[in-house]
């Protein structure tokens, strides 16, 4: 994972470039999508069972927020965040998960058309294994650089962690999600 992380930085810094930057709109709505890599932090829970984890996969999704102010914006989402195996050596079960959320966005503003912007949210993760469903509330935190291509249209480079407690019974384990993902904006 930390080496896609610098790869997309290294590739953002050479493409995002301030002579083609436009200044984005100050308030309004925005719709996005976005796709990327996930990774699941299972703390352990797997391999205290005696089991395999293959932790990573493709996260697609979609998102509509609006901007109150050039420096924050309230967003929802929803991500899809893979499908991840478990195994034995001998047969294998998918967990499927996917998280919808809700985030509070404080943005800083370049006059460049560059931005970096934080987020912190709260919402549900819903994770399939085996027939067996789970939803549990999930908090989350991220961080992000964009860049606008237009007044309307911009490109993302974005960070989350998404994190909740999944209690055994006899131990609390606390797994994670993390995304790196590409991002489109359009606001209007």
């Amino acid at each position: 994972m930390c080496r896609l992380l610098i790869l997309f930085l290294l590739f953002s810094c050479s493409f995002f470039s301030a002579a083609y930057a436009a200044e984005p709109l100050q308030k309004g709505f925005y719709i996005g999508g976005a796709v990327g890599v996930s990774e699941f932090d299972d703390d352990n829970l797997v391999s205290d069972l005696g089991l395999a984890l293959d932790d990573s996969d493709t996260v697609f999704g979609i998102l509509a927020g609006y901007k109150i102010n050039k420096h924050f914006a309230i967003e929802a989402r929803y991500n899809d965040t893979g499908d991840f195996e478990v195994s034995n050596g001998f047969n294998s079960v998918g967990i499927e998960t996917d998280i919808i959320s809700v985030h509070a966005v404080g943005i800083i503003p370049f006059s460049t058309g560059l931005s970096i912007y934080g987020q912190l949210g709260i919402g549900s993760v819903s994770y399939e294994i085996g027939g067996f469903d789970e939803d549990e509330t999930v908090g989350s935190a991220g961080l992000g650089v964009s860049y606008n291509a237009t007044e309307n249209l911009s490109f993302a480079f974005q960070v989350d962690a998404y994190a909740w407690e999944y209690d055994e019974g006899f131990q609390d384990y606390d797994l994670a999600i993390t995304t790196v993902q590409w991002l489109a904006r359009y606001a209007f």
